[in-house]
């Protein structure tokens, strides 16, 4: 199998922005997938079939952009690759049988599955800050009972003083999946 990046789905020089496509390619088999990632052609490399992510006198904050894009887009790519490549070694005799049938559908879900599979596992949970979280509980509970929970409120309510100072000294916002003993 033939992995492959492109510009725009022909892989061919444009003048306005194209998105990238991934093509996985065997044989009569092929499955092509829109990253909606667009960029310039003048961003793109066609002989190495990669993003330009160094060019002479460019503005940095755009070619930082570019490098972070490229990363991506590699990740994508490579995992794929890997995976497609992978299949076609432990999976030979099917993949041929595809082939003779020319059952082109079950290929492309086959891609689909290792595309969407990529996804979930790039998936980020969003942890919320451990200030916030105390700050919505200590509202919450003085809502409910106003007057029990003063004093309680008050300790609390210092000690989130101290942890935003704590954060604003170090520069850093703790999130409640990065609290440890650190």
């Amino acid at each position: 199998m033939n992995a492959e990046l492109r510009f725009g789905n022909a892989n061919k020089p444009d003048k306005k922005p194209q998105s990238l496509y991934l093509r996985i390619r065997h044989n009569n088999l092929y499955w092509n997938k829109s990253l909606k990632i667009k960029i310039d052609a003048e961003d793109w490399n066609f002989k190495k079939r990669e993003i330009i992510t160094h060019k002479s006198f460019n503005n940095p904050i755009h070619s930082q952009h570019l490098k972070e894009v490229s990363e991506r887009v590699n990740g994508i790519y490579y995992t794929l690759k890997y995976k497609s490549e992978h299949f076609i070694h432990t999976n030979k005799l099917m993949v041929d049988e595809w082939v003779k049938e020319k059952k082109r559908k079950a290929f492309i879900e086959l891609c689909e599955d290792w595309y969407t599979d990529y996804l979930k596992t790039k998936e980020v949970a969003i942890q919320p800050f451990l200030v916030d979280v105390m700050q919505s509980h200590l509202d919450r509970r003085l809502k409910k009972e106003p007057a029990s929970f003063k004093d309680r409120y008050r300790r609390l309510n210092d000690f989130i003083t101290n942890i935003r100072g704590f954060e604003l000294f170090w520069n850093k916002r703790i999130k409640t999946n990065r609290l440890d003993a650190e």
